[in-house]
């Protein structure tokens, strides 16, 4: 799939995240860290989405049952009944083949790659590429500053939080006993 984005050859696997958390000099999603100065690429593009072959199929098929149809004998042993059922059937797989193929085209889908020094990378899907510009756009300041931040990117809400210091945050004192998951 990263074949087709910005003609790029390498492969790349795909994230499927809603958050991207900067800690220092550190970028974190799902069960990956990266080393921010060992990133060396960071790059926001379209992704070329194929078209589904079955519904191409579905269009010729449509269109082989309309056309073969139309041009069929008005005397033959079927009745017009029978002939304008067909060519429903053949206006609705053609029509379902071309809705498939529209759905395809008409949304697109943009990622935000990170390429490491070792050729490693990591792309980071969504249909906002206003938002993957922002994130960015960040991240290459981050890379490009000296100054430690840590940043949370909210890719469900469309948010880029600084967290500051660590305020009101709750602290455990004293003893604890049985399942620390569920009574902490």
């Amino acid at each position: 799939m990263l074949s087709n984005f910005l003609g790029s050859d390498d492969k790349a696997k795909e994230i499927k995240t809603s958050t991207l958390k900067v800690r220092g000099k550190t970028l974190i999603f799902q069960n990956s860290v990266y080393y921010i100065p060992n990133i060396s690429v960071v790059e926001v593009g379209r992704m070329r989405r194929s078209i589904p072959l079955l519904a191409i199929l579905l269009v010729i098929i449509g269109a082989a049952i309309i056309f073969f149809e139309s041009r069929s004998d008005p005397f033959s042993f079927r009745s017009s009944s029978d002939r304008s059922t067909l060519l429903i059937i053949g206006f609705g797989i053609g029509g379902a083949g071309a809705y498939w193929i529209y759905s395809v085209l008409a949304n697109p889908r943009h990622g935000l790659r990170f390429v490491t020094n070792s050729g490693e990378s990591a792309l980071i899907v969504s249909q906002d590429v206003e938002f993957l510009k922002q994130v960015a756009l960040v991240i290459h300041n981050i890379m490009n500053e000296e100054m430690v931040k840590d940043i949370n990117f909210n890719f469900d809400q469309r948010t880029i939080v600084e967290v500051g210091d660590m305020q009101s945050s709750a602290v455990v004192v004293g003893e604890i006993h049985g399942d620390l998951v569920n009574k902490v």
